[in-house]
């Protein structure tokens, strides 16, 4: 069933516990696809933009599960499902976007190709987030048939990404690996050819909070099974040498990582307001303390959570303290957030 409604920020991938949850933040899967009998974009004429549109909502409305749609202009609204990692768009996208309720899966119309299944999980799952892409576009599929090809897979405006026209992803949690002198040689062995790295919300040297984004890269005849595998094991490399440096940190600095963990629970309590970069990094260390079992007075996947929740449109949009500004609500929330445990 297809509704109209307002993103539930109290839902999301990172409320949940996940496989190697500790170093492995989420693991995203996304399926491009395009309509047979229709030109590719930016060639589509918007009668056809009109009936895909339709097509895709009817399939998707006759399913039992229930998906929000947030049709054009998205403004607020794609800012929201860009920092909670559901859609790779800009502000600016004409198309129609479809939520599943539990926000694990996307529909993306009109972004490069006219259909985009993604699936979003929590923890190290490339399995089950490849299963619900999957089963959502072969859902579409049998109402809107696909273009494909037996010799060049499926179809699209750029031949390179034609094939199993699948991309993945993962965000990875590095803080001891980062700090480490060996981080650069660790990173550059642990990735696989055609797997690139890049900071996570940020425009400087190092990513917000120690998190980085892995992404695949376009393997014309690779199938789906070969692409995952080469992410998933570049990312079970970085999982091994960060927690090898974790251990070193507890063998080698234990006191010293303590009092860092404790200064950012305190900072975090206390603050009156705290820019978005500082709030990252404070949590990453909180986040490292409790995967060393330095603290215990918060839940890893509430960190997690905090990661996003107190980014610039989820403050914006949860109505807490709307009379002040961006830095005063997040320091507002961390502390509701964090006072129980104080």
């Amino acid at each position: 069933m297809v509704i109209a409604h307002r993103l539930d920020l109290d839902r999301g991938w990172f409320f949940a516990a996940g496989p190697e949850g500790d170093v492995v933040l989420s693991t995203h899967v996304r399926l491009g696809r395009n309509v047979a009998g229709y030109p590719f974009l930016p060639l589509l004429s918007a009668e056809a933009r009109t009936e895909i549109s339709e097509a895709v909502r009817t399939v998707l409305d006759g399913r039992d599960e229930e998906f929000g749609a947030f049709s054009d202009p998205l403004d607020q609204t794609a800012l929201l499902l860009r920092e909670r990692r559901l859609v790779d768009v800009p502000p600016q996208h004409a198309g129609d976007v479809f939520v599943r309720a539990d926000q694990g899966v996307t529909v993306t119309l009109f972004d490069d190709d006219h259909v985009r299944v993604s699936a979003s999980r929590s923890g190290c799952a490339w399995a089950d987030a490849l299963s619900d892409a999957r089963t959502i576009a072969d859902i579409v599929d049998t109402e809107l048939p696909f273009a494909v090809s037996l010799h060049w897979g499926y179809m699209g405006p750029d031949p390179n990404a034609s094939g199993a026209a699948i991309r993945a992803s993962a965000l990875v949690h590095l803080p001891a690996l980062m700090d480490s002198p060996q981080a650069h040689e660790a990173v550059s062995g642990a990735l696989e050819p055609g797997i690139a790295i890049k900071a996570f919300r940020s425009s400087g040297a190092h990513s917000l909070g120690n998190v980085y984004l892995l992404e695949s890269g376009t393997h014309p005849g690779w199938n789906e099974t070969k692409i995952l595998d080469e992410l998933a094991n570049s990312v079970s490399r970085l999982v091994h040498y960060e927690r090898e440096s974790r251990e070193l940190l507890l063998n080698e600095r234990r006191d010293e990582t303590r009092e860092s963990v404790e200064r950012a629970l305190a900072l975090l309590r206390n603050a009156a307001a705290i820019r978005a970069d500082d709030a990252m990094q404070l949590l990453s260390w909180v986040r490292l303390g409790i995967a060393l079992g330095l603290t215990d007075e918060i839940g890893m996947e509430e960190v997690t959570s905090l990661l996003f929740l107190s980014q610039k449109s989820h403050l914006m949009q949860s109505g807490d303290r709307p009379e002040d500004n961006e830095d005063d609500c997040r320091a507002h929330l961390l502390r509701r957030c964090l006072a129980a445990r104080g």
